[in-house]
């Protein structure tokens, strides 16, 4: 018991050559070596467990060894290599500065300064954490670091560069290593079991690699752990339930379900997540690591992003080729928000279950009854194609909303009488799109109109001398609720300033008429008459940016849209026809009115054209 050496000690590199992972920052040390142009002063500043430490002892073993190798590496056997690795060298000190911080520590650190080695060329100080120091200390120290004596070398390690004194830093040579890639911890671990006759398999190595997070002594730790759990033969299901990692079939599965349309099934593994002890938060970043994956899977060039063993690489194609590009990127965009609004939900469970239910949702197409209903409603108001209610689905139950009379005791508003445009969420895809005439997308684009609605009066005796009143008829398409100051004074989407008060809901304006001095309102925002999914922009208002982009006329292509300042970027189709181009959002906007600006973006934000509605 009392021989055991764990594996971070045991196997720690004690040469250039076998460093992981870090081999820019090894031929650098060692070509200063060579050409004999040492600084004073190295930072070496990264992760925990890369390597810091470890490098900064090779590089004063090396610089002192009395016969160092072609490569510089120390030879470990003449007497200042045998008296650094027994403890006992008077030429190579290492400092604490977690521990020894204050003033007086640095103080006894210069008197030392000033004693030449014994053994070796150089006396090199190692300071650990030296940003833990006071800033008294780091003070104390700046003369003595800035011109040292000739004999004395210092470096530094930190994993938090910035909390160092920039007067510190510029008498430095700063050294940042990277994070351990998961195959070069993969590589070691396998070199070390094979060394230890530990049986482990690349599934396992590569779960203690992931878990690891790029810091080999993290890995080797994690190593230690697994091998006294499940002994020298290594299981796969052993290691994921030592670690409490959640096993990739989770992801596999619940990926299954979202495409069939599956929620309960969704809804049943996660319970079954949760019960194991697994934490939610934890759960859901599993979920956009697998649907990152997959995105990355979906693009063969992106190979090298994937840090996957090779029996896995396989199920993630064969996934990935059942996933659409769309599904993929909503799929994260659900998960992501969900990760952000998780710490802030009342309920945490029911926050990611809804969110299982969305990404259950992303492929299911609506319901025979649904479209029936869309297109009965079409039908009734009498001023729609039956292309357009096939191919709309319904909107909420709110169907009808009262309106607002303009100034003058004539005319009104309404909200049911639809003569044109989409105000649900769109099912179309590119086939769809292409089978559509010019005639067709006109229609879709035309904005909803309410002027084909008449509101007649009425005369009636009212009181005991039956004094004639007029009124206006009972309408079934809305109702007068309201009087302004004038049409012109009111845009599409408005909500403040209409001063119409007593409904459940807020009233925004869905039309205007300012010939007729009118405005329509409706209740909600999500009434069917305050969106448009379609909208159009003639040739002549085109202007694209990217000018070998433009499309040709019978192009169809997914860009992100947005037409109003600060908008959130809309995924949207664009259609080019030879009368403009039409753009074909995803999910219907608010607000459209003649003279707004649309610009739309690839996908990684590069804007690519614009043009005037």
């Amino acid at each position: 018991m009392s021989d055991y050496i764990v594996s971070a000690r045991k196997y720690r590199p004690d040469s250039f050559e076998t460093l992981i992972g870090q081999d820019n920052i090894a031929q650098t040390l060692k070509n200063s070596i060579i050409r004999g142009k040492l600084a004073h002063a190295y930072l070496f500043c990264g992760p925990r467990g890369v390597g810091k430490t470890t490098t900064a002892r090779i590089f004063a073993k090396a610089i002192n060894c009395s016969n160092p190798s072609p490569e510089m590496d120390p030879c470990g056997e003449c007497e200042s290599c045998r008296s650094f690795q027994e403890g006992r060298s008077y030429c190579i000190h290492e400092l604490d500065a977690a521990s020894n911080n204050g003033v007086d520590d640095i103080k006894n650190l210069m008197d030392q300064v000033q004693i030449p080695p014994q053994v070796g060329k150089y006396s090199v100080y190692i300071i650990d954490e030296v940003h833990m120091l006071s800033t008294a200390a780091f003070n104390a120290f700046l003369k003595t670091l800035e011109e040292p004596p000739a004999h004395a070398i210092f470096i530094l390690a930190t994993t938090e560069k910035h909390k160092i004194l920039p007067t510190i830093l510029s008498r430095c040579q700063t050294y940042d290593f990277n994070r351990i890639s998961v195959p070069d911890i993969v590589a070691n671990l396998r070199m070390i079991a094979g060394k230890e006759g530990v049986n482990i398999d690349d599934e396992s190595l590569h779960v203690i690699a992931q878990k690891a997070d790029g810091a080999m002594r993290d890995a080797l730790t994690i190593f230690d752990q697994t091998v006294a759990f499940c002994g020298t033969d290594v299981r796969y299901e052993e290691v994921l339930k030592n670690l409490n990692v959640l096993d990739y079939d989770y992801s596999f599965n619940l990926v299954d379900a979202f495409l069939a349309g599956d929620y309960g099934t969704a809804l049943l593994k996660f319970d079954e997540i949760l019960s194991k002890g697994f934490n939610a938060l934890h759960f859901c970043a599993a979920l956009s690591s697998h649907f990152r994956d997959l995105m990355v899977t979906k693009n063969g060039g992106l190979g090298a992003l994937l840090e996957l063993p090779d029996s896995l690489k396989a199920r993630y194609e064969e996934q990935a080729s059942r996933c659409s590009l769309k599904f993929l990127y909503d799929a994260l965009s659900i998960t992501s928000a969900c990760e952000a609004g998780y710490k802030q939900a009342v309920n945490p469970r029911l926050h990611i279950e809804f969110a299982l239910m969305k990404l259950s949702f992303l492929m299911k197409a609506p319901d025979a009854v649904s479209v029936k209903a869309s297109v009965g409603v079409a039908s009734a108001a009498g001023g729609s194609s039956d292309f357009r209610a096939s191919h709309s689905i319904p909107s909420p139950a709110k169907q009808t909303t009262p309106v607002h009379e303009a100034t003058g005791g004539h005319g009104c508003g309404t909200t049911s009488t639809p003569t044109g445009g989409l105000s649900h969420r769109n099912d179309f895809d590119v086939e769809k799109i292409a089978r559509l005439s010019d005639e067709e997308l006109m229609r879709l684009s035309e904005p909803i109109r309410y002027d084909d609605i008449k509101f007649e009066t009425e005369t009636y005796r009212a009181g005991k001398k039956h004094i004639k009143k007029t009124r206006y008829k009972e309408n079934p398409f809305g109702k007068i609720v309201g009087r302004h100051d004038g049409a012109q004074f009111y845009t599409i989407g408005q909500r403040k300033g209409l001063n119409i008060g007593g409904h459940k809901d807020s009233i925004f304006v869905i039309a205007t008429d300012v010939p007729r001095n009118i405005i329509y309102v409706g209740e909600g925002h999500t009434h069917k008459g305050l969106s448009r999914s379609c909208l159009r922009i003639a040739s002549q208002d085109i202007h694209w940016i990217r000018t070998d982009l433009a499309m040709a006329d019978g192009e169809i292509r997914r860009y992100r849209v947005r037409i109003r300042y600060r908008q959130p970027l809309q995924d949207a189709f664009l259609i080019k026809r030879p009368n403009g181009i039409f753009i074909l959002f995803d999910i219907p906007q608010r607000g459209i009115s003649n003279g707004q600006f649309a610009a739309w973006y690839s996908r990684d934000g590069e804007m690519l054209g614009s043009g005037v509605y």
